[in-house]
């Protein structure tokens, strides 16, 4: 809605650029021109992304506000940056379109996965670490790294580690021709040669991976008791 009022050519086209859109309006980066204000929301993005990397490293999806406090504190303690983490801690404690606060446990978490995706995302591109292997395709972490390309915009470098995965797991190597194309939809700025590449690449490996299951009677039977297994649960 604030978007449409100011300028409804900058609607978001991408759903990493909604999450951009909609983190900067709720974290205030736009209400004041104040170099303060702006350092604040530098810090908040930082600091956010450490607490969404802390839970998803530790499959966490609550942790006490003491604890996000210390993150705070470690970010700001490293850096002379002249803010008080208390400021910092307000602002993420009163902000409910993207946090949930219980007062009474003294917890704090995301109101939603996406949004510790988002900033997990964020921290591995601010950091620059990132290890590109066939977990990227592991449900529990593939919305992160579709956020990290869609934040990359132009991800050819990416396209090619893609190309050099070792798989060890068929599901996975049959599982990435979808979760590519959500990559490829979400890194619109690279070269159309490279995803070109790389699609011919995941269904080569797919392929291989499908007949592999096909010719292995044993194999095929015990992915079809896990599908089973699966179903129940």
């Amino acid at each position: 809605g604030q978007i449409l009022k100011t300028d409804p050519k900058e609607i978001p086209s991408t759903l990493t650029e909604l999450y951009s859109k909609f983190t900067e309006i709720v974290l205030s980066r736009w209400d004041s021109s104040d170099l303060k204000s702006q350092t604040e929301y530098e810090v908040l993005v930082q600091v956010c992304g450490s607490l969404a990397k802390f839970l998803l490293d530790n499959s966490l999806n609550v942790v006490s506000v003491s604890d996000f406090r210390q993150i705070v504190n470690s970010y700001l303690t490293d850096r002379n940056l002249q803010i008080d983490e208390n400021d910092i801690l307000e602002k993420v404690l009163n902000n409910k379109e993207i946090f949930n606060v219980s007062f009474e446990k003294n917890t704090i978490k995301f109101r939603h996965r996406s949004f510790c995706e988002f900033f997990f995302a964020n921290n591995l591109l601010k950091n620059k670490v990132i290890e590109i292997n066939e977990e990227i395709y592991n449900p529990y972490w593939q919305n992160s790294y579709f956020f990290y390309f869609g934040l990359k915009k132009d991800s050819e470098e990416l396209i090619d580690d893609l190309k050099n995965i070792a798989f060890t797991d068929e599901g996975l190597s049959i599982h990435q021709v979808m979760v590519n194309s959500e990559f490829m939809l979400a890194s619109y700025l690279t070269p159309y040669k490279k995803i070109c590449e790389i699609l011919e690449t995941n269904l080569s490996v797919a392929s291989n991976a499908v007949f592999s299951i096909i010719n292995d009677v044993e194999k095929l039977k015990k992915i079809e008791k896990e599908g089973e297994e699966e179903n129940r649960e």
